[in-house]
């Protein structure tokens, strides 16, 4: 039987780290059980039998993959995820609650992708098996925050 990794449930905490501070949504942090390997969650599914799904590896590390009807999956967009951080150096983001992503199928062709923040982007596609791809990413910590987030 495999197992899934569950959110844990808590709120708000301020971290220390290095004499900076950074917020954290301790609800939005993935924990992940000891015999847990992964989690994949099916966002956004299109008529002709294709799904865009979004794969943790039980550490930070996401990818949005695009799976075709025959099941062949894609990387669309790689990024390691905030771990709960919703602000630093004195302030919250302003989509400070978006920290999963979030895809709208459009039309055949087309994918919306929505993050409010990210720590790092290691890659995306804007165009991938006939269908583009469109994002809006919030903040991305490593370049707003830098050190105060390490």
């Amino acid at each position: 039987m495999r197992q899934w990794c569950t959110p844990q449930q808590s709120g708000p905490i301020l971290l220390m780290r290095d004499g900076f501070a950074v917020l954290a949504l301790v609800g939005c942090i993935t924990a992940c059980d000891p015999r847990c390997h992964s989690m994949e969650k099916v966002l956004a599914t299109s008529d002709d039998g294709r799904a865009v799904a979004s794969y943790l590896d039980c550490s930070t590390s996401e990818t949005i993959n695009l799976i075709s009807a025959s099941g062949r999956k894609t990387a669309i967009f790689r990024y390691e995820s905030s771990g709960g951080v919703i602000g630093c150096k004195g302030k919250t983001f302003p989509r400070a609650k978006e920290l999963s992503p979030t895809v709208i199928w459009s039309d055949p062709h087309l994918i919306h992708i929505s993050i409010g923040i990210v720590y790092s982007i290691n890659g995306k596609l804007d165009n991938v098996d006939g269908v583009r791809v469109i994002y809006d990413i919030g903040t991305v910590l490593s370049d707003v925050c830098q050190a105060s987030v390490l």
